[in-house]
């Protein structure tokens, strides 16, 4: 099949502010890495880890919700205000801002007077001194959802007109004063110091957005039509009850940790923060980049252009994670090791947090798909497709999670997590799969290639991690694990990419 090329407009567009992105985003990352490197050096995977977890999770629910109502809603209501060239883009904008500012502020106002109801009600497994600390946490902690729910308004408003560093440059900002807090804070005197650092956070990540959107910003009547605000809340609408689902999935999984051993709610949040490593640094990248463009694709009915698009990016990610899937899954024990095994994070911690990290490896595939999809269905305006897939799938979660806690522990939630994100995803490109003959011919005329090439990687990656371990029978911990990971990752996947090249299966990326 012959594949439709990109303008070499949008292509350039899109690698020039991948590529910066990704530089900024491994930044951050290292920063939320220093984060956790922290806690497991002072904390281990002690109670104290649960608690700064449970309620950093509860906090930052905020942000992830707006996130995910607003960017597909307002993005598009916005990009076709501006398209006509009226102004009154500007107007969804401050519109945007009194409805996230003004349900932040009440519900924000409620859990500070009722902190230990909330915590009664998502971490139902602390007690004594536990729980008196995680509602001190959450009382000081609290007041910086304000300032992250109006950055995700800001931070899609800055993507919207294709400013993609300022809102990378206030993650980055945000991780790199949390890690501040934390070197600051007497590891003697808990976990309760870090709460001044995640609202200093907070306010300097919604700063830095200001810088170039404050002179937008104003509290005059609101000049905008009740079909454009009927036309907001009728994409918000269908989205809230699944992210409310969303979201409630993560919480509960802490509500279900916290009645298990301790730990578990510290070595998921480890485990967890590895393999999203690489989602953070390409596919969540490529998401915030390619939003605008499907939409204008699809506002401007560019059909067959669009679907070219969505089979070039996910044959692109598949090409790339599925290898790194292996890579993981062989290599991760040597991983949290590597990156933990040090102060009050001895071998218990590690076998703790190895275990989940396992689980998580087979689904980094689907992890990683999703990003693009979700978007992809965003941008044709169904958010209703995502939204009720996903409060099935979050529905399928909670039941797992109950059922396997029951015979495995605490590897029943990423094992439930796990399952329900193959689901949706499975179920999401089912639903699309006349949208996806541009991808299937690119297996179909390659197919062999392929199977060829993930084989002998496999192979690689085993074979050399046996050879240096075989080697080097007397040499343990960082040298070790450094070296069985590099090479165990340079050659295999030299190697792999070779095969694909030179047989013609990466010809598709010639855009």
């Amino acid at each position: 099949m012959k594949t439709f090329a990109l303008s070499n407009y949008i292509k350039h567009k899109i690698v020039k502010a991948s590529v910066g992105l990704i530089a900024i985003n491994m930044l951050s990352k290292v920063f939320g890495y220093g984060e956790k490197l922290l806690l497991a050096k002072y904390f281990g995977t002690g109670a104290q880890v649960d608690v700064y977890t449970a309620v950093l999770t509860l906090v930052l629910s905020f942000y992830y919700f707006f996130r995910e109502v607003v960017e597909p809603s307002v993005l598009r209501v916005y990009l076709e205000k501006e398209k006509e060239n009226k102004g009154e883009h500007w107007e969804v904008f401050n519109y945007g801002i009194r409805i996230i500012v003004s349900t932040t502020f009440v519900a924000t106002l409620l859990i500070y007077i009722f902190p230990e109801k909330i915590i009664k009600l998502f971490a139902s497994g602390f007690r004594g001194e536990q729980f008196v600390l995680a509602t001190d946490l959450l009382r000081k902690m609290i007041v910086s959802c304000i300032f992250l729910s109006f950055s995700t308004l800001t931070s899609i408003i800055l993507n919207a007109r294709k400013y993609f560093v300022f809102p990378a440059l206030g993650d980055l900002i945000f991780k790199l004063v949390i890690i501040v807090g934390l070197i600051s804070i007497d590891p003697n005197q808990g976990i309760l110091g870090i709460a001044i650092a995640v609202i200093i956070a907070s306010l300097l990540k919604l700063v830095t957005h200001l810088i170039l959107l404050f002179n937008k910003v104003h509290f005059k009547k609101l000049n905008i039509t009740k079909a454009t605000k009927h036309q907001i809340l009728g994409l918000s609408l269908p989205l809230l009850a699944g992210v409310v689902f969303s979201q409630l999935s993560g919480i509960l999984d802490n509500n279900f940790a916290s009645n298990l051993q301790e730990g578990a709610i510290a070595s998921i949040s480890y485990a967890k923060k590895v393999i999203e490593l690489p989602i953070v640094v390409l596919p969540y990248v490529l998401s915030i980049v390619i939003f605008p463009y499907f939409s204008e694709l699809s506002l401007n009915g560019e059909v067959e252009k669009l679907r070219a698009f969505l089979g070039k990016m996910l044959y692109f990610l598949i090409l790339l994670f599925l290898p790194l899937t292996l890579y993981f899954f062989c290599n991760g024990f040597n991983i949290i090791e590597l990156i933990f095994k040090r102060g009050a994070f001895n071998a218990q911690s590690v076998l703790l947090t190895y275990k989940p990290f396992l689980i998580y490896t087979l689904g980094l595939l689907f992890f990683a798909i999703e990003t693009v999809v979700v978007v992809y269905y965003f941008s044709l305006g169904d958010t209703k497709t995502p939204v009720i897939v996903g409060i099935v799938c979050v529905c399928i979660n909670i039941v797992l999670t109950w059922l396997f806690i029951k015979y495995i522990g605490y590897l029943g939630i990423p094992l439930a997590y796990v399952i329900q994100k193959v689901i949706k995803n499975l179920w999401l490109l089912i639903l699309k799969r006349n949208d996806l003959k541009v991808l299937t011919s690119y297996f179909q005329n390659k197919l062999f290639v392929f199977l060829v090439s993930i084989t002998m990687y496999l192979i690689l990656v085993l074979g050399l991690k046996k050879s240096v371990e075989t080697v080097m029978p007397n040499i343990h911990g960082t040298i070790l694990n450094l070296t069985t990971l590099s090479t165990s990752f340079i050659i295999p996947y030299f190697v792999y990419i070779f095969i694909l090249w030179k047989y013609k299966a990466l010809n598709q990326f010639k855009i």
